[in-house]
């Protein structure tokens, strides 16, 4: 469990993050379009009730534009251990870091939850309570 509280205007954060290795597959809207401009495969690095750390694998340089891109609208498909259905989770990208190898980029990013209905949210608390007591 990552433990980053404090002061959110010196930087800290007011959620607790919690470390996890979780499929998820990201989806993300071009910007001022209601269609997916991207679909990737990812892993959420860590988590709370109000964002995730997501990393992408192997991004073709055209899916990297569309990450880069100005709003970021995305959604999270997760298949949380221990739930019955899948949870969608919707964010927007606050941060983008690409490290670029050859024809192929790998990403890190930040999501930022908004718009959660309440029973996503329960689901996404429900599963970070039982992170929190190691189950």
């Amino acid at each position: 469990m990552c433990a980053e509280a404090g002061d959110p205007k010196a930087g800290g954060r007011n959620h607790v993050r919690h470390a996890v290795a979780l499929d998820t597959e990201i989806r993300v809207y071009a910007a001022g379009k209601q269609r997916t401009a991207l679909i990737a495969q990812a892993t959420i690095e860590n988590l709370s009730v109000k964002g995730a750390c997501i990393y992408i694998q192997a991004l073709k340089e055209e899916q990297v534009s569309v990450l880069r891109g100005a709003p970021r609208q995305c959604w999270l498909v997760c298949d949380f251990p221990g739930g019955e259905v899948f949870s969608f989770l919707s964010g927007n990208i606050t941060w983008v870091d690409v490290c670029t190898d050859g024809s192929r980029s790998n990403a890190q990013l930040g999501v930022q939850f908004v718009d959660m209905l309440p029973t996503e949210r329960h689901r996404l608390e429900q599963f970070l309570d039982r992170v929190t007591a190691g189950g």
